[in-house]
């Protein structure tokens, strides 16, 4: 959007005026007001600085590419080329718009990507928690949508040596199967940490058959009251 401003710019300063239109001395690319003198030069100023300020910071460092590609369509394919569409088809990117498909990082396929790159989204696939270990550990493992590879690995168990421990058997003892029948009946009968909320029944239609406690006035058991 600069690049056609600036071209205009430059048309008007080289036609010889000397302040700026007001349309045009309140953009924030140019950093100009309408009341600054300005030459053919000035208005290269703050592009001569971005330049400047970007050698001095250097180039970014070198990353090493990744493997794959996590390449999404973003936009329709009606009404586009033929070539294209084939192009998206041999992409497998001919489905419903934002499917992720996974792609090699080969020459090849970057060649394609290029044809397209104005109707995809590109994300390099990266793992921040490292390679999966074992077969156990892919049922939990997750692509997000910036293309990072989540895995969340198995804790395998603590080996201990084997304690030996001097056998005393009594009648009390209880195996660890008569405890599991116990604990499953427990969880099957809704009654775990039963001892620490007892039942507090709350009748609203009489349902004890006991109506009295529902009126302030004391029992009379000569004489029946109709709770309804």
């Amino acid at each position: 959007m600069a690049a056609p401003l600036l071209h205009q710019l430059s048309k008007w300063i080289n036609s010889g005026v000397r302040y700026l239109p007001p349309q045009v001395s309140r953009l924030s690319a140019v950093r100009l007001n309408s009341n600054d003198v300005i030459t053919k030069d000035s208005w290269m100023k703050p592009l001569l600085e971005m330049h400047r300020k970007k050698q001095e910071e250097g180039p970014p460092p070198d990353r090493e590419p990744t493997k794959l590609l996590m390449v999404k369509r973003i936009k329709e394919l009606k009404g586009r080329p033929y070539w294209e569409k084939n192009t998206m088809k041999e992409l497998c990117l001919d489905g419903k718009r934002f499917k992720p498909v996974i792609i090699k990082n080969t020459e090849y396929f970057c060649t394609k990507l290029r044809r397209v790159k104005h109707l995809v989204e590109i994300f390099p696939v990266t793992f921040p928690y490292g390679l999966p270990e074992s077969e156990e550990d892919y049922q939990h493992c997750y692509i997000r949508d910036n293309g990072e590879f989540m895995v969340t690995k198995k804790i395998m168990p603590k080996i201990v040596e084997n304690i030996t421990l001097e056998e005393t058997s009594t009648v009390w003892d209880i195996d660890k199967e008569t405890i599991d029948k116990s604990l499953k009946k427990k969880l099957a009968d809704f009654d775990l940490a039963k001892e620490y909320f007892p039942p507090q029944y709350h009748y609203s239609f009489n349902e004890d058959g006991k109506e009295y406690r529902y009126s302030k006035e004391p029992r009379d058991p000569s004489k029946k009251k109709i709770w309804h």
